[in-house]
């Protein structure tokens, strides 16, 4: 190199300095060329630690009028590389990384200045720009030296800093762009394909923000626009820092996501440790354990842990429904309910796949055993007392929309899977199918009767004016009793209550027909004698059946066909849900736990509470598959062994406790006893006496006492009370 007057003559001999234009000395290297690590590291090394120990020093200086700060060099920059040679590629890479380090400290602390107002604001375009573009103007304005001879120190840097605010704007506000880009419809455009990755969309984005500094810094340098060899190095430079940055955020929260899931993974196997299973050859394990222990054959290592992340994830989700309510809130623990429900239910699932499989001999497969668990832990994901009657439609909605994140739809058959694993789930309704009529036309009843009844009401909490009441009563009348009042499958309406109808808005076909709701009730009740025959899969309603059943809801009744794919996983799902509901003490304590005082169901007892379960396990059993109802008899034996075990523990508790809620040492307790005075449940607007107030409160405990002491029986598969 000739001797222009740029080289320190200094400096030891066997290496060469030129003047940097961050105001430190540049490194031109060894005489003998170094190798491309030595390139990478002292890049990466200058740029993220030396070239900020220079800015900031000079600026300290600066502003105190007096080197207050000495000059101290930890590394020296390196000899700029031939374009395009190997190192020049190690120092593009290296400079960049090197910088990451301190932008990220700057950008986290503008972050926290900023203070957004929200996890939305915090995301939005508009914060990140504006983020981008305060921590670009700090990191070159601050950071960046400028060479001593420049006549206007604070100029320079404020032109640096504007410099690097437009860049970091541009490289967000770029990268943004081609973000939406890979949404633009359709969905199939195969330039969409690489925009749909942000790691690409940042690494194209910093090509633009390294062009846009080359051509800014050169620009308000004095020296016209930048070089194509100059722009080219900055594109490099910041394609890698748009690359970094997008990569650092996405391992962090790779990283954190982990650490979250391996804590709620081991939360979730704590949990289901509490749920005794038993084993083929008749051990008590837990339903995690009865899960991994499965043979291939049966599920592989892949297909448990996706149901062990699918039953993590709705795990998570029901808690969270459930914390984000108030104490006092009516639908409070209901979602607790909703998860010991599902957590019993995969493992009688299971049971019922492997029973069937024999029964079929192997023929239902891995892939199809797996479909059925996974659609039995979504069965429940979204039910709350508001849609329990269509609860299996909402649910099948949820899991369609979260299942591609475990089955790439990409890929062949897994389109197929969610299909069916979607439709099972529409399909698990149909049991106790008694039952089931029973609350679809109830849930169509009163869809009616709340369109009557509210607009008559002025204000809330006040009841229907007096002139109008005996009207409403003989509508109610009509529409819950409509055989008693039908002739020839209509019911005629009087001239005032045709007025009231009209006066209200609602259309006189809704009580005129009403007929037409028990009928559709009765399809419900027996499921698999009204297929339609132009769409299998559905109960044949007619067309007004089918404007009652919109009221409620629903469009459809799915129930299961022989002819679909997922006809095997549908009905272990069934078999599953009605196993552990009517089969188990899990289950006769869940409805221990939801009827009863404070509950829908006003029953008289706790035993017609669990009576009322028998009954549904009698119903249930008509839709359960022949090969399952074996499993079915014997559920059904030792929970009633169970419940004969638990008895004499609550009469023991009740006798300890009963004189604390204002019953007498010889008195009979109401909800216990079955010859006791009658709880007496509060109509509406009614304000009960204090006694019954305390003997509801009382009833609720021995409900309470019910639900947990039969959840303790569920590992106990004695049949001897």
């Amino acid at each position: 190199m000739p001797d222009d007057g740029l080289i320190d003559k200094s400096k030891p001999k066997d290496v060469l300095f030129v003047e940097s234009k961050f105001g430190a000395d540049t490194f031109l290297g060894p005489s003998a060329e170094t190798n491309v690590l030595e390139e990478f590291g002292r890049s990466a090394a200058f740029s993220g630690v030396q070239a900020p120990i220079d800015g900031m020093s000079q600026l300290a200086n600066k502003v105190a009028g007096s080197k207050i700060i000495p000059d101290f060099q930890i590394i020296s920059a390196p000899m700029q590389a031939e374009f395009g040679s190997t190192n020049w590629h190690a120092q593009q890479i290296g400079g960049a990384v090197g910088m990451l380090a301190p932008f990220l400290a700057v950008n986290k602390g503008v972050g926290a200045f900023m203070k957004p107002a929200s996890a939305a604001e915090a995301m939005s375009l508009r914060f990140k720009i504006t983020q981008a573009a305060a921590s670009g103007f700090f990191y070159d304005g601050v950071m960046r030296s400028v060479p001593d001879e420049e006549r206007n120190f604070w100029l320079a840097r404020l032109k640096h800093a504007s410099v690097g605010a437009a860049t970091f704007t541009t490289l967000v506000g770029t990268a943004h762009g081609l973000g939406a880009l890979g949404k633009m419809p359709p969905a199939g455009l195969p330039i969409r394909r690489p925009f749909n990755n942000e790691l690409f969309n940042h690494t194209v984005a910093g090509v633009a923000a390294g062009a846009t500094n080359a051509q800014l810094d050169s620009l308000v340098s004095g020296k016209g626009f930048a070089s194509r060899e100059d722009t080219v190095r900055a594109g490099y430079t910041f394609a890698v820092v748009g690359l970094g940055l997008k990569g650092i955020e996405k391992g962090k929260a790779f990283v954190a996501n982990k650490i979250q899931e391996s804590g709620l993974l081991g939360k979730l196997r704590e949990d289901l440790k509490e749920v005794p299973a038993r084993t083929e050859d008749g051990r008590t394990v837990d339903v995690y354990q009865k899960i991994m222990m499965q043979p291939d054959s049966v599920l592989r290592q892949g297909q448990k842990a996706r149901i062990i992340d699918i039953l993590s994830e709705v795990h998570r989700s029901l808690y969270k429904i459930d914390d984000a309510l108030p104490a006092n809130h009516p639908n409070k623990g209901y979602q607790q309910v909703n998860w010991k429900h599902t957590r019993g239910e995969v493992d009688q699932v299971l049971d019922a796949a492997i029973k069937a499989r024999k029964s079929s001999g192997e023929k239902l497969t891995a892939e199809e055993i797996e479909d059925a668990m996974i659609a039995s832990i979504y069965s429940d994901s979204v039910k709350t007392p508001q849609n329990f009657i269509r609860h299996n439609i909402d649910a099948a909605a949820a899991a369609k929309e979260l299942l591609p994140k475990y089955f790439d739809p990409a890929k062949p058959g897994n389109a197929e899977r969610i299909e069916g694993i979607v439709e099972a789930i529409k399909e698990h309704q149909i049991g106790p199918p008694a039952f089931m009529k029973i609350m679809t036309e109830l849930a169509i009843r009163n869809s009616i009767k709340t369109s009557i009844q509210q607009p008559l009401v002025k204000a809330p909490g006040e009841t229907v004016p007096p002139s109008e009441t005996l009207i409403v009563q003989s509508l109610f009348q009509k529409i819950d009793k409509p055989a008693e009042h039908a002739v020839k499958g209509k019911i005629t309406l009087s001239s005032d209550e045709a007025a009231l109808l009209a006066r209200v808005g609602v259309e006189r076909w809704k009580v005129e027909d009403a007929l037409e709701i028990t009928k559709a009730g009765d399809k419900v009740a027996k499921p698999f004698e009204s297929v339609s025959p132009e769409k299998p899969g559905v109960i044949d309603f007619s067309q007004t059946q089918h404007k009652f059943l919109d009221l409620a809801g629903l469009k459809e009744w799915h129930v299961p066909n022989k002819n679909t794919p997922w006809y095997e996983l549908s009905r272990r799902v069934i078999d599953g849900d009605s196993l552990i509901n009517y089969a188990s003490p899990d289950g006769w304590a869940k409805y221990a736990k939801i009827r009863g005082p404070g509950t829908f169901f006003q029953d008289k007892t706790v035993w017609d509470s669990l009576a009322s379960v028998k009954a549904s396990y009698n119903d249930a059993l008509t839709v359960m598959s022949a090969d399952v109802k074996p499993l079915a008899e014997a559920g059904l034996a030792r929970t009633e062994a169970a419940v004969a075990r638990v008895t004499p523990e609550i009469q023991l508790w009740i006798d300890a406790t009963k004189q604390s809620y204002g019953y007498g040492p010889a008195e009979k307790v109401s909800f216990w006893d079955k010859d006791a005075e009658p709880l007496r449940y509060p109509e509406p607007k009614q304000v009960l006496e204090a006694r019954d107030v305390l003997r509801l409160d009382f009833a609720r405990k021995i409900g309470d006492q019910m639900e947990i002491r039969l959840r303790a029986q569920q590992n106990n598969y004695s049949l001897t009370p």
